[in-house]
């Protein structure tokens, strides 16, 4: 059977060959709300394997529009056509940027449709921001100070106010040793609601990066969206 662990140095030689863009859409990483995500261009259940030549670095979206799909239905001749595959196609014979339109712009367009009738938008990422100052003009910035750590335990004491025993667990995860990092990312107030959400769905492991630490909440989120989808 294949096996889907994908080693750190693989996994580097797939970013370092896409310099950080998604292979898909080329969104850059440094402008991406969400971090990119190595992808198998075919699925390991379809036959595909953990090597180079069948890994992609990937948008969020991007890979979660793509699945594992490897084909679709052409809406226009109703036949059946291969998806773009990084590896055995040139991006460039297949798609076309509209004007010159930057990775930020792009990034706009992405979310313009639903910040059309924000009224407060919640980011970590405010490099997407702070990356054009006219990005979001329209909206007020307020940046969150770093908490100190007392109000770090009461944050999570108020949180867990109905699970103290998950709480405990949880403030004795970020106590050990080895943890000053993950701790020093959640004294942003907004990082620490969503460890919290996560320690409520999963109660594992801390993760070790900012980048785990968004995966994990916006998996819980997908999660959270199909067992409250109506569709």
């Amino acid at each position: 059977m294949a096996s889907n662990s994908i080693s750190a140095s693989l996994r580097h030689l797939v970013i370092e060959h896409a310099q950080g863009q998604c292979e898909y859409c080329l969104i850059h990483q440094d402008v991406s709300i969400y971090s990119h995500e190595v992808d198998h261009i075919i699925a390991l259940k379809h036959g595909g394997q953990t090597i180079a030549d069948n890994l992609a670095l990937s948008c969020l979206p991007c890979n979660r529009h793509k699945g594992s799909d490897f084909a679709t239905i052409d809406p226009n001749s109703g036949e059946i056509v291969p998806l773009f595959n990084p590896r055995r196609r040139i991006w460039e014979e297949h798609f076309t940027l509209i004007g010159q339109a930057t990775a930020l712009q792009a990034t706009q367009e992405q979310i313009r449709g639903f910040l059309a009738s924000a009224r407060v938008v919640l980011t970590c990422r405010l490099n997407v921001w702070d990356a054009d100052k006219n990005a979001l003009s329209s909206f007020d910035v307020y940046r969150p100070l770093d908490f100190e750590s007392s109000q770090m335990v009461q944050f999570i004491y108020k949180w867990f106010q109905n699970d103290t025993h998950l709480g405990k667990r949880l403030q004795t995860e970020l106590d050990k040793p080895g943890k000053e990092r993950i701790c020093d990312l959640l004294k942003n107030p907004l990082r620490l609601a969503l460890m919290c959400y996560s320690w409520q769905k999963r109660r594992g492991e801390l993760p070790q990066t900012k980048a785990a630490l968004y995966e994990r909440f916006v998996n819980e989120l997908y999660v959270w969206k199909q067992e409250h989808s109506t569709i």
